[in-house]
């Protein structure tokens, strides 16, 4: 993956806990979808915390929203959550 390609991927992360007070749901919330591998969770080289893509979060609430899937209840980012580091700003 270029540079470009890179940034502007990643230019529409979101914090952990903008998303969990986007979707009002808590932040433990959002860890556990990602421990469950919903979506990934992104690690920016220079900053503090995880971060989300909104367009895999809808995506995953699209997909999961009528089984019933997603809900809480286990450790953060478990064998099935992945964590991506990428040289990025993140737009809040």
């Amino acid at each position: 993956m270029s540079t470009q390609d890179t940034h502007r991927s990643s230019a529409s992360l979101m914090t952990l806990q903008g998303m969990a007070d986007h979707l009002d749901v808590s932040e433990r919330t959002i860890r556990n979808w990602i421990t469950r591998g919903y979506f990934n969770a992104y690690k920016v080289r220079g900053r503090r915390g995880y971060f989300v893509r909104p367009s895999e979060v809808s995506a995953a609430l699209k997909e999961h929203a009528t089984s019933g899937a997603m809900r809480t209840g286990t450790t953060a980012f478990g064998p099935k959550g992945k964590v991506v580091t990428i040289d990025a700003e993140v737009v809040e």
